[in-house]
């Protein structure tokens, strides 16, 4: 994907990755189960600079992972369901060019901190259907799995959160029900 709009203020970005899907069920006992894994490994993530053509390589930095994964495993029978989903994300780092990107205070090096491991968040439902009613209740983030923390003067860390908030599960475990109805 390329994308050049030379008439405003913008850069180009060139983006590659490959994406696999795989999805099998089966008959078990009174019901289906179900699995599937989906997966995303990006193999680049550019940005060139419309004026300086100087290109920045992104790839492996937290905003543009390269490896994650979603894998899914379901069960229903009659009017029950529940739901396992894992979601993986591979392992990164803050920065790709972390002294350029990243500050301290002080004036030193972040580097120590630039690396982030992979995580994985659990997320569990529950569903019944009642003849128009979907009743449901799940938990997200099971394992109550931290953040990595991102402090202020990190390329991606936010203020407040100290992670990257649109990457990473800020609120922790929590718990939803609800009603849906069909008219």
């Amino acid at each position: 994907l390329a994308m050049d709009s030379g008439t405003s203020n913008e850069n180009i970005y060139r983006v590659a990755g490959v994406d696999f899907e795989v999805a099998y069920s089966m008959e078990l006992g009174n019901g289906t189960l179900g699995t599937s894994v989906v997966w995303n490994h990006l193999l680049t993530s550019e940005i060139e600079g419309i004026e300086s053509g100087e290109v920045e390589d992104n790839k492996g930095e937290i905003t543009d992972l390269e490896n994650k994964a979603v894998i899914s495993v379901n069960y229903v029978t009659g009017p029950a369901r529940i739901d396992w989903t894992t979601r993986f994300l591979g392992e990164a780092v803050d920065a790709v060019d972390y002294d350029a990107e990243n500050f301290a205070f002080d004036g030193s090096s972040f580097s120590a901190l630039n690396k982030v491991d992979s995580i994985m968040y659990h997320d569990l439902r529950v569903s019944y259907e009642l003849d128009n009613l979907n009743l449901f209740l799940g938990v997200q983030n099971l394992l109550d799995q931290s953040a990595p923390v991102l402090g202020q003067g990190t390329l991606n860390g936010d203020t407040g959160v100290n992670t990257a908030a649109g990457a990473y599960d800020v609120v922790g475990r929590s718990f939803y029900a609800g009603l849906k109805a069909t008219f």
